[in-house]
């Protein structure tokens, strides 16, 4: 499946809660003008702005959880390259890179306000 039509698939079923808002309740009628179809492409627009940002920060907490569970790895097999001397500048590089990601993942990210 193509992600573009996966992202279609996710808009469309995070607007449905506000297509059934839009609807009429009970034996109510309700004639189509301009200012019900402008309230029910508003609901849908807004269902489908809220489904994404909530995408979005789901997609940053995995990405942080991810980077938590790589930079111990990074460190350790950065300072055996390191003390062993079989590639000094990797090692360095990868202890360096590791700390970056540390400070990152355990407090930039919670510092803006999305915890894990």
């Amino acid at each position: 499946m193509k992600l573009r039509t996966t992202i279609f698939i996710m808009l469309f079923i995070s607007a449905m809660p506000a297509v059934a808002i839009a609807e009429p309740v009970g034996n109510q009628t309700q004639t189509i003008t301009a200012d019900w179809f402008d309230n029910f492409v508003q609901g849908i627009l807004s269902g489908a702005a809220e489904g994404a940002a909530r995408f979005g920060i789901m997609v940053l907490r995995a990405v942080v959880n991810i980077i938590s569970a790589t930079y111990g790895l990074l460190a350790i097999a950065g300072a055996i390259l390191w003390a062993s001397n079989i590639d000094r500048q990797l090692g360095k590089r990868l202890v360096i890179g590791s700390v970056i990601l540390l400070i990152f993942a355990e407090f930039a990210i919670p510092f803006i306000g999305i915890g894990r």
